[in-house]
């Protein structure tokens, strides 16, 4: 977001405001809709520590500032006032944020509007819509209260998924770590410095192959690790359909990433059609929030479907035919915002459910890896010792 300075002519009054815009021409289409007379726009540089500022409201900042505005509201606190307690009460992004709304609706800005003004880093397209399909039917309050739920469970969403299985994949490297460093490295060290001496008649070749089988184990392991984090972070942006399609047929993985991908997408669909966005906008207000892949083609097909009269339902092909003959029967908003809220709830526990099931097996491989790094290091320091004990006593 930029700052502009403007001089404005309003019932044949001249006064100076100073607002933010994504760019001049967003500037000049909000300044004509709240005055008589654009008569000069400047852009205002901002500071460093300004600019700092306006990196956008992280999740949270977001969901706090919803939750604490709809409360507010709710309680009859005229919207102005709000602001300036929420301004006064707070910091950072929620201070500027808090600021930036006041001017714009003191400008005589409707409140939903000023929240899309904020742009994208502030506010998601999503949540937007939901706010201003909310406050078109009076209800302001409940639409910001509505927005903050969603916010939250797309926040609690991404955490979830990020740190659940990120400790267990940091986990089973670890123990992968420790295996080649017991062969490589540990192993070669106490040799040279304490037992080489006591391995003279003592073979250790089958140590070596057991060891080398569970080294290009481990390998293999990486090898599979590295394939799908390349197939999701980086075939998705070089090809992201044909990624997709790859995705789709890796078992346990598939479910992770596209019931992930598909229980945001279908919950925002459902929301905006249940606050009584028009089809035609929900879905390209949800296809230009998610990412490139099957699912956005989908919801692209579906306009064009929707645009030439037919049922938009039927070229969803990330949906099952028992899903997409239930959307194509049923005929108002309120059903079909129902049955992809039905849709997206099945998505969300099977992705909670891939979610646990990956977690398991990241946990049971490092348990085993850990433990074959010990075997290991044992075979290679215990037997030989052993061995050497039993020579000196004249045992076997």
């Amino acid at each position: 977001m930029n700052t502009y300075e403007a001089i404005v002519r309003k019932n044949n009054e001249k006064k100076k405001i100073k607002f933010e815009a994504k760019n001049e021409e967003e500037a000049e289409i909000l300044i004509l809709e709240i005055s008589d007379e654009l008569i000069s726009l400047k852009k205002i540089n901002n500071s460093i520590i300004d600019s700092l500022l306006k990196r956008g409201l992280k999740p949270e900042e977001r969901i706090t500032f919803l939750n604490t505005l709809s409360t507010l509201y709710i309680s009859a606190v005229p919207l102005i006032k709000a602001l300036e307690l929420i301004s006064t009460n707070f910091g950072g992004n929620i201070k500027r944020v808090s600021n930036s709304l006041k001017q714009k609706i003191e400008m005589g800005i409707e409140p939903q509007d000023a929240i899309g003004y904020m742009g994208e880093e502030d506010f998601p397209s999503t949540t937007v819509a939901m706010i201003k399909s909310g406050a078109s039917s009076g209800n302001l309050g409940s639409a910001l209260k509505e927005a903050a739920i969603f916010e939250k469970e797309m926040s609690e969403l991404e955490k979830d998924s990020k740190q659940g299985i990120f400790f267990y994949v940091i986990g089973f490297l670890i123990a992968c770590a420790a295996i080649i460093a017991c062969k490589y490295w540990f192993v070669p060290y106490i040799y040279e410095k304490d037992i080489a001496h006591l391995v003279n008649n003592f073979d250790l070749t089958p140590i070596h192959t057991f060891t080398n089988i569970v080294n290009i184990s481990v390998l293999f392991f990486i090898g599979i690790l590295s394939i799908l984090y390349f197939t999701k972070n980086i075939g998705r942006k070089i090809n992201p359909y044909k990624a997709d399609k790859v995705i789709r047929k890796i078992p346990l993985y598939s479910k992770l990433i596209l019931s992930k991908m598909n229980f945001i997408s279908i919950y925002q669909l459902s929301k905006l059609i249940e606050k009584g966005v028009s089809y035609k906008e929900s879905l390209e207000i949800t296809a230009n929030n998610m990412e490139s892949g099957l699912l956005k083609e989908d919801f692209k097909n579906s306009i064009i479907e929707l645009e030439n009269g037919r049922n938009w339902a039927k070229v969803l092909t990330t949906f099952n035919d028992i899903q997409k003959a239930s959307l194509e029967a049923s005929s108002d908003n309120k059903n079909i915002a129902k049955i992809l809220k039905e849709l997206s709830n099945i998505n969300k526990s099977e992705y909670i459910k891939s979610l646990k099931n990956i977690k398991n097996f990241f946990y049971w491989f490092t348990i085993i890896y850990l433990s074959l790094a010990a075997i290991i290091l044992f075979l290679y320091t215990s037997l030989p010792i052993m061995n050497a004990i039993q020579n000196s006593f004249g045992i076997g």
